[in-house]
C-alpha cells in the first residue's frame, strides 16, 4: 500500500503553566507534564495480561497510561474524558468545524469580542444536578485559578478572556470576564476578538461541571478534594460516567441513562492500561480488544486495502489476515500532530549546518520506509488540515517552495553548502542529536548521521525519554532533538507562537539570542501582523493567513524547527463492532457505537 500525499495527490517543575513551560514544545512536551496532582505519576501498568474478561456489552480498548480526570489537569484525551465531560461547543466525532453542544445558540457583539451563549435546559449531571450558567463560571475560573491547573493559558494566552492582574502580574481571583446573566445564559468578554473562539471552547479544558465540587478557588468550600474529583468521582454531563479505575490495570466508564443526548446502546467502555505495545497487540490478537492500534514496526502495508477516502481525508478499508487469521476493518485519519527536529540555534549557530541537514532529509522516504507509511511527510510545521489557505495550499507550497528538496535527499547540495562554509572531510562540523528511545527514532538518527557524514557533518546520536528531552531543552544543553506537538484547536498560532523571538521567555530554539536575526525579525514582524488580525472579518483572515505563511517561510529559512512528519491515527476494528472514525481533532464520544456478539 502506498498513500498518495502532496499537491500531486500523491522531571519538570510543577508551577509552570503549560504554554509558558513549553516555549517551543507544545502539547507534545505535555506528556512530560501529564498531570497528576502532588507531583506523582500514576503507574501505567506493564502490559501483563490479567483483566481479559469484561462482563457486559463493553467496547474494549487499550491505553498506555492514565493521569487524571480533572479538566484543569487533562491535556491529552487518553481514556475518553470527552465522554465524561462536555463543553459549550464540540467537534462532533473529532471533526471540524465546531458545533454547539451545551450551548444551543450564541450571539456576538463588538466584532466578536463578546459572546453570549444560551445554554441547553434540563441537562443533568451524573449526580442528578442540573447544569446552570454558574457551573460554567466556576469551571472556567478553576481552569484559570486552581493551584492544580495546567491549562490556564488556554484562556489567558493568544485566546484571552478579559481579566485583571495585580501589581505582581498575578491573576486577580474572580476577575475573569465570564458572567452568569441568568440560569441559562453565559456572557463572555474576550480581551480581543479571536478567530477560532468556538473551536477553542471545544477543548476538554473548557469542560463544564457542578459549581463548588472542588474548593480550590476563592468563594467555594468544596464537596470533595481535588484528588478525589480527579481520580474517583469526576462529575460531568457526558454520555458515560466513571465506573472503575484501578491503577495500572484498567479504567471503565458506564452508560449514563439520563444523558440529554443520544443514550448509548452499549453498557460502557473498558480500557486496559498497558504501556507495552507488543502486549497490547497480543491482547488484540487474542480477541480481548475490539478496537486497537499498531506501531509502525507491527504494521504490514501489504495487508492493507483502502477502499474509500472521504472528503475529510479519512480512509476506510480492510486489513489482514492477522496472525489469528481474522480480517479486520481499517480506519485512518490525519490528526493535528507534527514531528520535527528542534535546533538550539545558540549551540548550532552555523546556519549552513542546519540547512545542510534539511537538504539531507527526504521526508517522503522517511514516512514510507522508516515509518512504514503510517505517517505523512511533513514540509511545514503546521499540519495540512490547519494550514493557512487549506490542505491544497500546504502541498502546493511544499512542492514549489520547500527549499531543501521536495521528496528527495539533496546530499550534493548539502555538501556544497558545508564546503562553502569552510568544512571538509578533515574538518567536519560536530553536533549531537537527541532522539526518542524507540527503535524507529534511533534508526532515523543513525540513518541521518550516516548520510550527513557525506556532507561533512558528524552527528553524535543520543537517546532520551520525552521528560529528559524537555528538561534539557529548558536548560539549553542539547544541540538538536526530536519533538512532537499537538494542536489544541486548528489554528496555526498554536505552533507559530514558538517561532518568533520572545526575549522574556527563551524558546527551545533560542532564536531570541540574536542568531540569524534577519529571519527571526521577519518572524517577529509576521507574528505582530497576526496579533493585529485575530478577528473574524475576511480582511483579517487574509492578513492572518499571510502572516502565518511568512512565519512558516522564516522558520524554513533559519531552520529553527525542521519539519519531518505529520501523524495519522490508524485504527483496526473487529467486524462485530460498528464505530465511526474520528476526524482531525482525534477525540470522539462512544454513545453511537454498537457491538454484536463478542467472542
Amino acid at each position: 500500500m502506498t498513500r498518495s500525499v502532496g499537491a500531486d495527490d500523491s522531571t519538570v517543575t510543577d508551577n509552570l503553566s503549560r504554554r509558558s513551560f513549553l516555549a517551543a514544545g507544545g502539547a507534545g512536551a505535555a506528556t512530560a507534564l501529564a498531570g497528576c496532582s502532588d507531583g506523582e505519576e500514576i503507574d501505567a501498568g506493564n502490559g501483563a495480561d490479567e483483566d481479559t474478561d469484561v462482563d457486559g456489552d463493553y467496547l474494549r480498548m487499550a491505553v498506555d497510561s492514565v493521569s487524571s480526570l480533572d479538566p484543569v489537569i487533562i491535556q491529552l484525551d487518553s481514556v475518553g474524558e470527552y465522554n465524561i465531560y462536555e463543553r459549550l461547543t464540540d467537534h462532533r466525532n473529532g471533526q471540524l468545524p465546531a458545533e454547539g453542544n451545551l450551548a444551543e445558540d450564541w450571539r456576538t457583539e463588538d466584532d466578536g469580542r463578546i459572546y453570549e451563549f444560551d445554554l441547553k435546559e434540563g441537562v443533568q449531571y451524573h449526580d442528578g444536578r442540573e447544569m446552570t450558567a454558574d457551573d460554567v463560571v466556576y469551571a472556567w475560573r478553576r481552569m484559570a485559578e486552581s493551584p492544580e491547573t495546567r491549562n490556564a493559558d488556554d484562556l489567558l494566552d493568544t485566546f484571552e478572556i478579559a481579566h485583571e492582574r495585580d501589581d505582581d502580574g498575578e491573576l486577580v481571583p474572580d476577575s475573569l470576564a465570564v458572567e452568569a446573566v441568568d440560569d441559562y445564559t453565559v456572557r463572555v468578554e474576550l480581551a480581543q476578538p479571536f478567530y477560532l473562539t468556538l473551536d477553542q471552547l471545544a477543548n476538554i479544558s473548557f469542560a463544564v461541571y457542578p459549581a463548588g465540587v472542588v474548593g480550590d478557588i476563592e468563594g467555594y468550600d468544596g464537596e470533595m478534594s481535588q484528588s478525589e474529583f480527579g481520580t474517583e468521582n469526576p462529575i460531568g454531563s457526558g454520555p458515560f460516567q466513571l465506573e472503575e479505575w484501578e491503577d495500572g490495570s484498567h479504567l471503565s466508564i458506564e452508560r449514563f441513562d439520563e444523558y440529554h443526548g443520544e443514550v448509548a446502546d452499549i453498557d460502557g467502555v473498558h480500557w486496559s492500561i498497558m504501556d507495552d505495545s507488543n502486549a497490547r497487540l497480543n491482547r488484540a490478537l487474542n480477541r480481548n480488544l475490539d478496537v486497537f492500534t499498531m506501531e509502525p514496526s507491527q504494521f504490514d502495508p501489504d495487508l492493507l486495502e483502502i477502499e474509500e477516502t472521504d472528503e475529510q481525508g479519512r480512509e476506510f478499508g480492510t486489513y489482514g489476515p492477522l496472525d489469528n487469521d481474522e480480517m479486520v476493518q481499517y480506519q485512518s485519519s490525519e490528526v493535528l500532530v507534527s514531528y520535527y527536529i528542534v535546533f538550539n540555534t545558540a549551540n548550532v549557530d552555523e546556519l549552513a549546518v542546519r540547512r545542510a541537514i534539511g537538504h539531507v532529509i527526504d521526508q517522503h522516504e522517511l514516512a514510507a520506509n522508516e515509518f512504514n507509511d503510517m505517517y505523512d511527510p511533513g514540509y511545514h510545521i503546521v499540519p495540512p488540515s490547519a494550514f493557512p489557505g487549506g490542505e491544497d495550499n500546504y502541498w502546493e507550497m511544499a512542492e514549489s517552495d520547500y527549499p531543501y528538496g521536495y521528496a528527495e535527499s539533496q546530499i550534493d547540495e548539502a555538501r556544497e553548502l558545508m564546503e562553502d562554509a569552510g568544512y571538509g572531510e578533515d574538518d567536519m562540523y560536530e553536533l549531537s542529536l537527541t532522539v526518542y528511545p524507540d527503535s524507529i527514532w534511533q534508526d532515523f538518527g543513525e540513518l541521518l548521521a550516516s548520510q550527513a557524514r557525506a556532507a561533512h557533518i558528524d552527528i553524535d546520536v543520543q537517546e532520551a525519554p520525552q521528560s529528559t528531552i524537555i528538561n534539557q531543552a529548558i536548560e539549553g544543553t542539547m544541540d538538536a532533538f526530536t519533538l512532537w506537538d499537538r494542536m489544541d484547536y486548528p489554528g496555526p498560532d498554536v505552533f507559530h507562537r514558538f517561532l518568533h523571538p520572545t526575549p522574556e521567555m527563551p524558546q527551545f530554539t533560542r532564536i531570541s539570542a540574536g542568531v540569524d536575526s534577519e529571519y527571526a525579525d521577519e518572524a517577529a514582524d509576521a507574528w505582530e501582523q497576526y496579533l493585529d488580525n485575530r478577528g473574524p472579518s475576511d480582511a483579517e483572515e487574509q492578513a492572518r493567513n499571510e502572516a502565518f505563511e511568512r512565519i512558516e517561510t522564516a522558520n524554513l529559512e533559519m531552520v529553527a524547527q525542521l519539519p519531518l512528519l505529520h501523524e495519522r491515527v490508524h485504527r483496526f476494528v473487529y467486524d462485530w463492532v460498528d464505530i465511526d472514525m474520528h476526524g482531525a481533532m482525534e477525540y470522539q464520544q462512544y454513545n453511537t457505537v454498537s457491538i454484536d456478539d463478542q467472542p
